[in-house]
């Protein structure tokens, strides 16, 4: 009977997802290139793109507290629902492997390796309280108590959609964020100066991470970004 709920509970959550319209199910970033590129901490208060979500959930398993927003109505819907499958305490961590993989029958190999594995999926369970999202909001547009956030995670924001943020433009935005606060960049931006009195590049974090996603042949070249 319990078995039987759990899968017609998947299968409804599956129709569900289905019928939501959203661009990303699945991140094509590598998982390790961001939690090390980020140096991802159970101390951390990070800021972060949501996307299919996946990013946020994996800073979750590290124990990080994360506040994540989109402007897509439909990526928020899609993780929203996702979420409230993984608070249901009725659903065992093996049953939520596949809702968080999206129900693709072959999904990437970073996110299947990192949400394959089940302490992972349990510990990202028990820090699930530790996980907010805003409604639909422009990145421009966001409201918040930028101080909070020691961590920033903007994947290809700055770029993304015809958007092309200058250095300018990012340090205008950034300016509210503490001294350290770490930001990290799927593309770099294409203007960062070589010195600069208020942001600096991370050399050795950056490398890091474009070691990880050159392990998967990705497209991305990350960049790594403090604040002075």
């Amino acid at each position: 009977m319990f078995f039987g709920f759990v899968r017609n509970e998947k299968e409804s959550l599956k129709n569900d997802l289905d019928c939501i319209d959203c661009t990303f199910r699945e991140t094509n970033e590598s998982l390790e290139a961001i939690l090390y590129g980020m140096k991802i901490e159970p101390r951390d208060s990070v800021l972060g793109i949501m996307g299919s979500g996946q990013q946020g959930l994996a800073m979750v398993a590290r124990g990080a507290k994360v506040t994540l927003f989109d402007y897509n109505e439909g990526q928020v819907r899609y993780f929203k629902k996702i979420l409230d499958f993984l608070k249901n305490k009725k659903n065992s961590d093996a049953d939520c492997v596949e809702p968080i993989l999206g129900f693709d029958p072959s999904p990437r190999h970073s996110p299947k390796n990192f949400f394959s594995n089940i302490e992972n999926v349990k510990s990202i369970r028990q820090n699930i309280e530790n996980l907010n999202f805003f409604e639909p909001v422009n990145l421009s547009k966001l409201s918040l108590q930028y101080p909070n956030y020691n961590k920033v995670y903007l994947s290809n924001a700055l770029t993304y959609g015809g958007m092309n943020y200058s250095f300018s433009e990012f340090k205008e935005w950034a300016k509210p964020f503490n001294s350290q606060t770490l930001f990290y960049l799927s593309k770099p931006l294409h203007d960062f100066p070589s010195s600069d009195p208020s942001f600096y590049f991370e050399r050795r974090l950056s490398r890091k991470s474009k070691k990880f996603e050159d392990s998967i042949a990705s497209q991305w070249d990350p960049e790594v970004i403090i604040k002075k």
